[in-house]
């Protein structure tokens, strides 16, 4: 299997490996996807330390919403 991880995506950029526009796209998106991801965590895991948000699915779901995809509620 490929490896896929965020390391060796970003060295596939900054190698200047041959792309196609669509790859280059498709490794930015995934790239800064996962960016939003680990952020996403940071934030759930420092609302858990401090207690100061319910852990509910519906509020981490909002959450995937804003951070990820871009919407507002």
């Amino acid at each position: 299997m490929t490896d896929l991880t965020t390391t060796h995506l970003k060295r596939l950029l900054d190698d200047g490996e041959p792309l196609t526009e669509v790859e280059h796209a498709l490794v930015e998106e995934v790239i800064r996807l996962r960016e939003h991801i680990e952020g996403l965590m940071t934030v759930m895991e420092n609302k858990a330390a401090t207690g100061s948000s319910p852990q509910d699915p519906a509020i981490i779901a909002s959450y995937l919403k804003e951070i990820v995809l871009g919407e507002n509620q």
